[in-house]
């Protein structure tokens, strides 16, 4: 390659360098920081609150594929009968000895059960309250903005209103939808209308 062909981009006489940082590899300068908003500080908030309400559940255990069968058996049994068993436990040294049921692990998981059952309901349906609610506010946007939509595609034939063709054209992309002629069917080449047998 002729050297007389490559620009001079700077000089490096008496030391120095050619400033190279404008080049095209250099790293992109970090976008600023996304201020959060009032929704997010306020889960980020009540997330700190559940996770700290799970500390307190004393034994929290998370499902396993490990454990599943044990507690699919477990349902089948009646509180009244692990209350006898219990009762008749205490009442005899011989199964004390054995170890096989511990009175006092026994009442206390049956004490915990009756005790947070009552928050387990309360939980469901809250979780059904705040997925409703989710649902809710969702359908009041995608209704006013389906409203927006179609009267910004009445108001796009005033050639005085503006670009709203240009607006409607990316609305139309992220809708998704397809119009109501995509689901005409075409006619087979074979079955054209009016074909003499």
């Amino acid at each position: 390659m002729n050297d007389e062909n490559i620009p001079i981009i700077g000089s490096i006489e008496d030391g120095q360098l050619p400033d190279v940082s404008s080049d095209v590899g250099a790293e992109p300068s970090p976008l600023p920081p996304v201020a959060p908003t009032a929704s997010e500080l306020l889960a980020q908030e009540l997330l700190g609150i559940l996770n700290d309400f799970a500390a307190r559940i004393p034994g929290l255990v998370s499902p396993h594929a490990s454990t599943a069968l044990t507690v699919r058996r477990g349902r089948t049994v009646p509180k009244a009968f692990m209350r006898s068993a219990i009762f008749t436990v205490q009442e005899s040294g011989s199964l004390q000895a054995i170890g096989t049921l511990s009175i006092d692990d026994a009442r206390e998981a049956l004490q915990f059960v009756e005790a947070f059952r009552v928050v387990a309901e309360r939980l469901r349906i809250l979780t059904t309250d705040l997925n409703f609610t989710i649902d809710w506010k969702t359908s009041l946007v995608a209704d006013a903005t389906l409203r927006v939509y179609a009267i910004s595609k009445a108001m796009a034939r005033d050639p005085n209103s503006g670009n709203l063709g240009g607006h409607n054209a990316f609305l139309k992309k992220h809708l998704g939808r397809k119009g109501r002629g995509s689901k005409v069917k075409t006619p087979p080449p074979d079955a054209a209308p009016n074909a003499a047998p």
